[in-house]
């Protein structure tokens, strides 16, 4: 199969490597997959076969050889332990600048994380106090209403017992009306005197 590549034939070997060892610095002990580089790259599968061969072939020689460094000559050595030692500084100042950044950011984070408590503790005080407040003011609400509740009690007593007494004038009134005596029945005040002056006239003078 064939891909059309702007690579040219004779430099596919050189690009495949490069991009091998390209995606290899970026995730070590990886490989890029063979389909992305053919794509890449270009030219038949069977020669792009062998030149992922090759090119894994001299990496891993290279790594390999990376890995397990010769013995240094004596005259190389010092030179060797100078320049060791000044890149071991340089990452230390490395690393340390980024501590000193990391401290920083998780200091900033301390502190927000510190105001945020606060802000929480205050939050939860002021939720206690407003209720303590309702709850306060639903116990005197509470209060108020039995306090109504018995003034509503003594009120319906009393008219039960205001009722209870119109009901006792009432009979009593009744009672009164029934045995009074009647008009009918009473003496005429007018005729007894008449009667009494008429006897007079026609009784004899004591002699």
């Amino acid at each position: 199969m064939t891909q059309n590549t702007s690579v040219p034939k004779d430099q596919r070997p050189q690009a495949v490597e490069q991009r091998l060892r390209d995606y290899r610095r970026k995730n070590p002990g990886k490989w890029m997959p063979w389909r992305d580089v053919l794509q890449a790259v270009g030219g038949s599968e069977r020669d792009f076969s062998k030149m992922m061969r090759d090119a894994k072939e001299k990496i891993t020689t290279d790594e390999a050889a990376l890995a397990a460094p010769p013995d240094l000559p004596d005259e190389l050595r010092e030179e060797f332990d100078l320049f060791r030692a000044r890149i071991w500084g340089k990452a230390c100042d490395i690393a340390d600048v980024n501590a000193t950044a990391e401290r920083l950011v998780r200091q900033m984070d301390n502190a927000k994380l510190a105001q945020e408590r606060v802000e929480h503790d205050e939050l939860v005080a002021q939720i206690v106090r407003e209720r303590d407040r309702v709850c306060a003011e639903t116990e005197n609400l509470k209060q108020v209403n039995v306090d109504q509740a018995d003034e509503l009690a003594r009120t319906k007593s009393q008219l039960r017992e205001t009722r209870a007494a119109l009901d006792e004038m009432r009979d009593l009134f009744t009672q009164l009306t029934q045995h009074a005596p009647q008009q009918d029945d009473a003496p005429d005040p007018s005729r007894a005197p008449q009667a009494n002056v008429s006897m007079s006239r026609t009784s004899p003078l004591p002699g």
